[in-house]
């Protein structure tokens, strides 16, 4: 996060406190029809409350993963499309805590190859002069295949790795409940270490700010507040507006792997002032403060620039003009659920939106040799601000911008 990071980044390396529960939603009920299987696909019905994220999942060795996600419309129903089983699968439909029963989804069976007439010179396996041994219509041993699925872990579908091979996940949060699971999560507070922003927010965790509702992480900066103390371990300043951010620091941290968020950015009708990062940041600065240890911008967006989103590599000696992809808009709204993927390497990071590469960059820092300063962990972390100078709030501005996350992962 440029300029905002400058502040932010580096009073991260604090201990930030976990969060508060939120009240739960009242439960209704979710079905799931009998899924429909066909050779191209499975489609998966029923009904859920309105508008709560419903997962499709099914049951492995390694417990319940996904297959599908859809919300459900204004009228309680879903529908959405899988790819087709290769062998018996247990599904069910998920939205929050609420589950359905259970369904069973068998593979299908592929048609048996039509009977021919022996007695027809136009059928080519009664040509003499056939081969038996490499014409397929012949050979007693041959039987149709059905390509494998792709393997599953905790994070869902495995994504396929450049090699053929598969990635394994070492992360993942669905954000379901009604609680950010204090495990993996910490909210930052400018009480506890003292950050704020270029616009001089104040962090704060509060029912209001961080939450999770329908299946949602929402990190919601709010202003045009009546003016309050803003408390810091040095003393404190007068705010009218708040932030948020979570990070995994000290929860989970990384090196090297894939990394993937699926969110939507505030819609603010086209206005400018709100800033929004979905970023990594090394829970150690084992090279000096920033931005000597380096950051990684997954997706970072300004809504008075809303058709594009911008991932960076920030280290000591970047070539800014280099270290960010200024060419990375999404297929549709960003203000509409997109993935922001990064992966990896010790040489290099592949940027990925909605599974498209957009942007890719090998960094060469000053005064440091080989993959530095990114061979040590880092730690996710997601924000919500509001911006200043270009990107400043004006009397248009609504007076809250909601930063709204589906899910979470790691892989390695």
């Amino acid at each position: 996060m440029r300029g905002a990071a400058v502040v932010i980044a580096c009073l991260l390396a604090t201990v930030l406190v976990p969060t508060d529960a939120v009240p739960a939603t009242a439960a209704q009920a979710v079905t799931l029809a009998t899924p429909k299987v066909k050779t191209h696909g499975t489609v998966f019905t029923g009904r859920a409350p309105t508008g709560v994220k419903v997962r499709i999942t099914r049951r492995t060795d390694h417990g319940w993963v996904r297959i599908a996600v859809t919300r459900a419309d204004r009228r309680g129903h879903f529908r959405v499309r899988a790819k087709s089983p290769s062998s018996t699968w247990r599904v069910r439909a998920v939205a929050g805590r609420l589950t359905s029963p259970v369904r069973v989804v068998k593979p299908v069976v592929a048609d048996p190859p039509p009977t021919t007439d022996p007695t027809d010179p136009t059928d080519p396996t009664t040509d003499p002069t056939s081969d038996p041994t490499t014409d397929p219509t012949t050979d007693p041993t041959s039987t149709p295949t059905t390509p494998a699925a792709p393997p599953s872990d905790a994070c869902g579908v495995r994504p396929a790795k450049s090699d053929g091979s598969f990635w394994s996940c070492t992360f993942n949060d669905e954000f379901d409940g009604t609680t950010l699971d204090a495990s993996k999560w910490s909210i930052g507070k400018s009480s506890y270490s003292g950050m704020t922003t270029g616009n001089k927010d104040c962090y704060v965790d509060d029912a209001q700010t961080v939450f999770l509702k329908d299946g949602d992480l929402v990190l919601n900066a709010r202003r045009n507040l009546s003016a309050f103390k803003c408390a810091t371990p040095t003393g404190g300043f007068s705010a009218t507006s708040t932030g948020a951010t979570v990070t995994s620091r000290g929860k989970f941290s990384q090196a090297y792997g894939r990394f993937e968020f699926r969110a939507k950015f505030p819609d603010m009708a086209g206005a400018p002032g709100a800033h929004s990062a979905l970023w990594m940041y090394p829970p150690t600065l084992t090279y000096g403060p920033w931005p000597a240890s380096g950051e990684i911008d997954v997706a970072e967006w300004f809504s008075a620039r809303p058709a594009n989103v911008y991932p960076s590599v920030h280290y000591t000696g970047e070539n800014t003009a280099l270290s960010t992809g200024y060419n990375c808009p999404v297929t549709g709204r960003s203000t509409s659920f997109h993935t922001y993927a990064v992966e990896w390497s010790p040489t290099v990071m592949k940027f990925y939106y909605d599974d498209k590469l957009c942007y890719s960059h090998s960094w060469t820092p000053t005064n440091l040799t080989g993959s530095q300063p990114f061979d040590k962990p880092f730690s996710l972390v997601m924000t919500q601000a509001w911006g200043y100078l270009w990107n400043a709030p004006t009397a248009a501005t609504p007076s809250s911008a909601p930063l709204v996350v589906d899910w979470v992962r790691a892989w390695q």
